[in-house]
């Protein structure tokens, strides 16, 4: 099953700003939009082939791939930190209540 990039959607991004990892992401997020599309559009065509779980990590190394093979809707060449994965993986979870165990979670220790 193949997904239209209208089907993704809006981001539900953190309110709360927290520290600076959060806000690092946050930036990151409103420079290249095109990395939430390309990360909602792969989880939800896993969804629509029957996979129950996914791992975020390996969906943004795709992600990684593609662009390097130029991937027209991530607009520009960066870099993803590895810590923004876990935040994708969050937004997902927020964004498609529905499919909130797609992807597992660890408990994130008090800073």
């Amino acid at each position: 099953m193949s997904f239209d990039v209208r089907s993704v959607r809006h981001p539900v991004l953190p309110h709360a700003v927290g520290g600076n990892l959060q806000r690092a992401f946050l930036k990151f997020h409103r420079e290249n939009p095109g990395v939430w599309v390309k990360f909602a559009e792969l989880a939800l065509e896993l969804i629509g082939n029957n996979i129950a779980h996914y791992s975020a990590d390996a969906i943004m190394h795709v992600i990684r791939f593609h662009t390097a093979l130029g991937d027209t809707r991530v607009d520009r060449e960066f870099k993803i930190a590895n810590a923004h994965v876990a935040y994708y993986s969050r937004v997902w979870r927020d964004t498609y209540p529905e499919y909130s165990e797609f992807f597992r979670y660890q408990k994130r220790e008090a800073a």
